[in-house]
């Protein structure tokens, strides 16, 4: 066993050239499987992208002196193949998590990476922990995976970097960095109560208008598939919620409106759009829509809810943070004191340094995990449930894979 340990290490290199030449030896054979050869003729079938058409059948009438292509139909759908801008070319990662969009079905990754971004700077929301994050996608977690040249992984990190990138510019902007701070940048009130009460209206802000624009892509999808009444019932519950909702709050005391404003456009505009809701519930589920309307209702409603988990996520990021500090203070100042001025500055500076360390550490860990959850929460059961099937499949090109990294295993 140690002689064959010895021969291995001795030859490692020409083992990674000979697994990475195999690999793509055995992806060009497996294509040739595909293929129904004869003497004289060859008959090869696959999937070849429509913007990449034309140069395909440019190619091989160069190469070949007697081609014929043919589009076939098939009963099957196609693959598909994402194609976004390369900034948001990384975001891709948060789609597929949830599925590959079908042929019919709008690629959701551009919104999607606007979101979670966003979502993510918001709950992680201190500058310090945005900036400890990206050096630890630099420096770190490239140790902690087996390839850390494989594209998945790139995609991961640049990922985090943009989202750690947002993480510094809202920290800055709630007056946050390693905890609060009286910082000149801050556009948010010094008072963690006021904080609070802000960033709860913002969240709710941000929810009403992501579920709005859920149901708006979900009624637009309806509607190209003919699904009439589908693509009403998701009409009247945005208009059940951009109505309904400012009367509601009216009704309750909690918002302030003219009267004329509320009972004669709010209040009739609130009644048709629920009459409209039972009525496409009706007439697309039949008998049993006429119990199942409310649950339309109650589901926007939670859905919107579901974002105060935004400043819920930052509130208890900052104030961790801002505990860690008091307490690392306060054990600096009894070292000071028990052993004295000279010796007490020096041994309180290196024990706080320590604990600051692991404590921030900590909470930086615990943050990044819980915004990149709960950002995945929002983006998927929230927001692409409500017009996302992901039931795609994806489109794998032939390819020769180049990397400057082979994982072996023993």
């Amino acid at each position: 066993e140690n002689r064959i340990k010895e021969i291995i290490d001795q030859n490692i290199t020409k083992i990674a050239l000979l697994k990475y030449i195999i690999d793509n030896e055995s992806t060009r054979l497996n294509i040739l499987r595909l293929a129904v050869t004869t003497q004289y003729v060859f008959v090869v079938e696959g999937w070849i992208p429509n913007s990449n058409y034309d140069q395909f059948v440019n190619y091989v009438n160069t190469k070949l002196k007697y081609a014929i292509i043919e589009s076939v139909d098939i009963v099957e759908e196609p693959p598909v193949e994402l194609r976004n801008p390369k900034p948001l070319k990384s975001f891709e990662i948060i789609t597929k998590l949830y599925g590959y969009p079908s042929p019919h079905e709008w690629d959701p990754t551009p919104i999607l990476a606007y979101s979670f971004a966003a979502f993510y700077g918001i709950m992680l929301g201190d500058a310090g922990y945005g900036i400890g994050q990206i050096i630890a996608t630099r420096y770190l977690l490239p140790k902690f995976v087996e390839n850390p040249e494989s594209e998945d992984f790139k995609h991961l990190q640049r990922v985090l970097y943009a989202t750690g990138i947002v993480s510094i510019i809202l920290g800055f902007l709630m007056g946050s960095f390693f905890g609060p701070r009286p910082l000149p940048t801050s556009v948010f009130p010094t008072n963690l109560v006021e904080t609070m009460k802000l960033l709860m209206a913002i969240s709710l802000l941000i929810g009403f208008i992501h579920v709005i624009i859920a149901h708006l892509i979900a009624a637009a999808k309806n509607l190209k598939l003919n699904n009439k009444w589908v693509a009403l019932n998701e009409i009247a519950i945005i208009m059940a919620m951009v109505f309904g909702g400012p009367y509601t709050l009216y009704m309750i005391k909690q918002i302030e409106l003219p009267e004329p404003l509320a009972v004669y456009v709010l209040q009739p505009l609130t009644f048709i759009s629920l009459a409209l809701i039972v009525l496409s519930k009706i007439k697309s589920l039949g008998a049993i829509g006429i119990m199942l309307w409310l649950f339309d209702l109650t589901g926007a409603l939670g859905d919107v809810l579901s974002y105060l988990r935004l400043a819920g996520l930052a509130i208890a990021t900052i104030i961790l943070a801002k505990v860690f500090n008091e307490i690392g203070i306060g054990i600096m100042a009894s070292m000071s004191a028990i052993a004295g001025p000279f010796v007490g500055i020096v041994l309180s500076a290196i024990v706080g340094i320590v604990f600051f360390f692991i404590a921030h550490l900590f909470n930086l860990a615990i943050s990044i995990l819980g915004a990149f959850v709960h950002s995945l929460r929002l983006c998927m059961l929230e927001f692409s449930s409500k017009f996302f099937e992901g039931t795609g499949k994806p489109f794998r090109p032939v390819r020769m894979v180049l990397t400057r990294y082979i994982a072996l295993r023993k």
